[in-house]
């Protein structure tokens, strides 16, 4: 394997951008078929001017305005071992009106508290053939 395979598979790194959408894939096959390892890199910018956001600003509610945009980043490494697919990501939502997609309560004792947008998890996978 060279030392660019290594370097995260630079030379195979594929990047599309798609109206605000960013995708960028890299792959490293493992020594002696073993398997692959790789980085899979979403980005995504998405307007936020929907009927809701529009009856909302128009209300002066709970703070929402037109004309921001919701970003997300989302990176998922992961490693393909025959049957075995184990993986980690970060997902990181930039959402302008949190309130407003219910992610945070906006009445109670944590009214406008919460946790954020932003995950991190881990899952294994088996494939399984019959």
């Amino acid at each position: 394997m060279g030392r660019l395979q290594l370097a995260f598979g630079l030379a195979l790194a594929l990047l599309v951008a798609i109206s605000g959408r960013y995708f960028l894939v890299n792959q490293v096959p493992l020594p002696k078929k073993r398997g692959t390892v790789g980085v899979v890199v979403t980005r995504e910018e998405l307007d936020r001017d929907d009927s809701l956001v529009a009856f909302m600003a128009a209300r002066s509610l709970l703070g929402v305005r037109e004309g921001e945009k919701e970003r997300g980043t989302i990176v998922k490494l992961y490693a393909e071992l025959g049957p075995l697919t184990v993986f980690v990501f970060h997902n990181d939502i930039d959402n302008p009106f949190p309130q407003a997609s219910a992610i945070v309560p906006i009445g109670g004792p944590f009214a406008f508290q919460g946790p954020g947008s932003g995950k991190t998890g881990a899952g294994v996978r088996f494939r399984a053939s019959f």
